[in-house]
């Protein structure tokens, strides 16, 4: 009767293990893919009227050309210290795809370390020197996250951004200058 009830509990734990483990990969494939947050807002969710209700003095500064969406625009206090400006823009669907904030050069260190924490560093420049560009972008799904501190600058900006709207943004600009170039060779 032991026996019988050793080889039951086996049989058990052999139809366990392979759950368990599809479990453990589908918890790490959650992770990759969960929503990102930033000023307590969802990436590719919160809206407009989501950003008014969380932030005072938000005006709407015209649509953005790349995402043909609402911006919206606050300065000073959104929960981060030393925050100069935030720029919120939006899909035509009135949808978060971007957000552009404003702050001192000299929390560079500290903010790439708030986000190595809890993102995926995949590029950086000069993540520990004094002078020089610096720079670090940060991925967790289908949003990246840059830190772009210029050289000759007191200040540097945080961009969180659906990569949808980077693609568009990248073939704008290359239609632009490609424009560009074909309008001044024809001056010449």
């Amino acid at each position: 009767m032991k026996l019988i009830r050793e080889n039951t509990i086996m049989i058990k734990m052999i139809r366990v293990v392979p759950i368990l483990f599809l479990l453990l990969l589908a918890g790490g494939a959650k992770a990759e893919t969960e929503a990102v947050t930033v000023l307590g807002l969802t990436m590719g969710q919160s809206t407009p009227k989501d950003v008014r209700d969380a932030f005072q003095g938000v005006r709407q500064t015209g649509v953005n050309r790349y995402s043909n969406g609402p911006m919206l625009n606050t300065r000073g206090d959104v929960g981060v210290r030393g925050v100069k400006e935030t720029t919120f823009i939006f899909s035509e669907d009135e949808r978060l795809v971007a957000v552009l904030i404003e702050m001192p050069k000299h929390r560079f260190e500290e903010i790439v370390d708030a986000l190595g924490a809890q993102y995926e560093l995949v590029r950086s420049q000069g993540l520990r020197s004094r002078v020089g560009n610096r720079s670090a972008e940060f991925r967790r799904g289908d949003v990246s996250i840059k830190l772009d501190a210029p050289h000759m600058s007191f200040d540097m900006s945080l961009l969180y951004a659906k990569e949808a709207f980077l693609a568009r943004f990248d073939e704008t600009q290359r239609r632009e200058q490609e424009a560009e170039r074909a309008q001044e060779r024809g001056r010449l």
